[in-house]
């Protein structure tokens, strides 16, 4: 389940204001944090508005550990959707993975510069870079947005749990010589483990 972290959760909305005032049609956003590595559905049901503010904006947990300049990247795209979604402009096709043109056309007009005219037949246009002037307007929102995912991350971050070792005794035969196995004690507690070629209990 997505999530809004407290100050993470203000300081991508601030960012998301900032786009806001140069294009009327973006309404204000609740933006969320995801568990996911990347959003791959940026289609138009993806957004929704409760209350004159938009819904459908998450973040992915890997967009984060990227970096303060990933998420604004992040951030530019999702307005550039958004703004078409408000316009009622359709901007992808294939469930929503496919840019179109009109992608394009929005995404400049938020700031992000379109890198190679070549479009990849499974995902459309989708080769954009955040030029030197957009990265100048936001820089003094980046700091803020640096600190509040340096502090954010460590709670969002799910450690990978340690397989948990199992006690192995070693048990021999009465073979000449004994052969040495190893086994679990509890495996060892369920009954005996009878040599296949001696024929006695391995203990």
């Amino acid at each position: 389940m997505p999530t809004s972290p407290g100050p993470l959760s203000a300081a991508l909305e601030t960012i998301w204001d900032e786009i806001r005032r140069d294009h009327a049609d973006l309404l204000p956003a609740t933006i969320a944090v995801g568990a996911g590595k990347r959003t791959t559905n940026h289609g138009p049901e993806r957004w929704s508005a409760v209350d004159g503010r938009l819904t459908g904006c998450v973040v992915p947990l890997a967009t984060l550990e990227a970096g303060a300049d990933a998420v604004l990247h992040f951030l530019l795209h999702d307005s550039a959707h958004a703004i078409n979604w408000a316009r009622g402009i359709k901007d992808t096709t294939t469930r929503g993975r496919y840019h179109t043109k009109a992608f394009v056309d929005a995404a400049q007009t938020v700031g992000l510069r379109l890198e190679s005219s070549e479009y990849t037949p499974q995902t459309g246009w989708t080769d954009f870079s955040v030029p030197p002037e957009t990265a100048e307007r936001y820089a003094p929102l980046m700091p803020a947005l640096r600190e509040a995912i340096d502090v954010a991350l460590p709670a969002l971050t799910v450690p990978t749990a340690r397989a948990r070792r199992t006690e192995r005794v070693s048990v021999k035969c009465h073979c000449a010589p004994a052969r040495t196995i190893y086994v679990g004690k509890t495996i060892l507690a369920q009954g005996p483990i009878v040599c296949g070629v001696c024929g006695g209990v391995f203990e």
